[in-house]
């Protein structure tokens, strides 16, 4: 007779930074089962230590170790540690007639920019080419940027999205004069919009030497005190991320404590659906959760605290605002929104972003414009987006297997030719389980 497979409890040790506290959360079956809170100067190692010492665990339980550092990205955002240390390439038919126009609508977003630079090119809607990337106007913009020993460089083609081959064959100039400096490709990130993309892509550039700096501290302290278990960083739709994926693209990291929040209230309530009414000094905000997954779109970057001012193409949990007065009796909504569970958490907001990024799962997303003329393009676009979110799932460290479409829409896009279509995707799947969770007696020492 064949013996019965064990059954592990998933351990989780949730971390949570935002700037003014680090929070530890043990969660054990979506459950927490001790938290500790920290210094934001104590060493990671330390922190994790600590967490091991605190919680009530078997030997043989798998840990994973998650990050939600959305919180602390806002705060350095906030206070001009990242200012103005980006150049920006534009790739524009022809330059702005005014000088406004040139830059981005948004002032915070302008703070992080050090220089602007226009060059001829771009492609339309499509990636069909409109103008020829001015390869001499790329080089004086390289020779620029050198002289003046910027290392963080963001470009930005018109119609990048559908084909960025001139965002590349700009950055490999660039890359060859520029020698060691940062580049981020607009196209890379998807979403549409052109000021949308730019910020994006600026947030990109401004948050890749902060943010590589503290996960692989993470990383490194994870590795001596738990050796064999993994770790992920949580990202802006409430997913999980691995940490070299995050360390490419930081800015999918924004807004993550927000997403994760409404997870954690969830979880504590013990639901998979509901609205999440969070209490502010501005007001009150609501959220949603549906079958375990937030509620996200792509509009402004939004937080605990409001709007911020930023637009983004990355997708993040959106909010509403809860009026004072109740539905109209005659309102057509009234009944379904009456029927809706709605969670008041009363835990603090670090321990619900803590939970929810316990109960989280690898996830990705795709958002891009496609042209189609029948039915069957059309099936085979969907099979395409599908096959391409599964994998970028498992990369984000899903296990084999386990990643799955979960939402998927093409709509078409107005005021554009017929035939045109705006195609989103959302995939997640299982993460990967950790190995152990008892640190060496001595990395305990070493971290103590």
């Amino acid at each position: 007779m064949s013996e019965a497979p064990v059954h592990h409890s998933r351990t989780v040790l949730a971390i949570v930074l935002d700037g003014e506290e680090v929070c530890g959360v043990t969660v054990r079956d979506r459950s927490i089962v001790a938290h500790r809170v920290f210094d934001p100067d104590t060493d990671p190692s330390e922190i994790l230590a600590a967490l091991a010492e605190t919680a009530d665990h078997s030997p043989s339980d798998p840990v994973e170790v998650t990050l939600t550092i959305g919180g602390l990205l806002t705060a350095l955002l906030s206070d001009g540690s990242t200012d103005a240390g980006v150049a920006v390439v534009r790739i524009v038919p022809r330059p702005a007639s005014d000088p406004s126009l040139g830059r981005n609508p948004r002032p915070r977003v302008e703070r992080l920019v050090r220089n602007r630079f226009s060059v001829q090119g771009g492609c339309d809607l499509f990636g069909r080419p409109v103008s020829a990337l001015d390869v001499a106007g790329v080089q004086e913009v390289a020779r620029q940027v050198a002289a003046l020993g910027i290392d963080s460089i963001a470009v930005v083609g018109s119609g990048s999205t559908a084909h960025p081959h001139q965002e590349r064959q700009a950055a490999d100039i660039l890359q060859a004069r520029c020698g060691s400096a940062r580049i981020i490709l607009a196209g890379d990130l998807g979403g549409q919009g052109f000021v949308a993309r730019e910020s994006t892509a600026v947030h990109d550039a401004a948050l890749f030497e902060p943010v590589d700096r503290l996960l692989g501290a993470w990383e490194s302290a994870a590795a001596r005190i738990f050796p064999g278990s993994t770790t992920h960083v949580a990202r802006s739709d409430g997913g999980l991320s691995t940490l070299s994926w995050a360390r490419n693209h930081p800015v999918i990291l924004l807004s993550s404590e927000l997403s994760t929040t409404l997870l954690g209230a969830a979880a504590d309530a013990g639901l998979d659906a509901c609205r999440v009414r969070i209490h502010t000094h501005s007001g009150q905000l609501e959220g949603e959760v549906r079958d375990r997954l937030v509620v996200v779109g792509t509009d402004a970057w939004a937080s605990l605290d409001g709007p911020m001012g930023w637009d983004l193409v990355i997708p993040q949990a959106e909010l509403s605002t809860v009026f004072a007065h109740p539905w109209p009796t005659d309102h057509p909504d009234r009944d379904e929104a009456a029927t809706e569970a709605v969670v008041e958490p009363t835990l603090h907001r670090n321990l619900l972003a803590g939970l929810g990024s316990a109960v989280s799962a690898p996830s990705a997303w795709v958002d891009e414009v496609a042209y189609i003329t029948t039915a069957e393009q059309l099936t085979t676009l969907r099979e395409d987006v599908r096959t391409r979110v599964i994998t970028l799932a498992t990369a984000n460290g899903a296990a084999p297997g386990s990643a799955r479409v979960v939402e998927m829409s093409a709509i078409a896009m107005p005021f554009t030719p017929a035939g045109t279509v705006r195609i989103t995707a959302r995939a997640t799947g299982s993460p990967s389980p950790g190995r152990r969770l008892v640190p060496d007696t001595a990395d305990r020492v070493r971290a103590g």
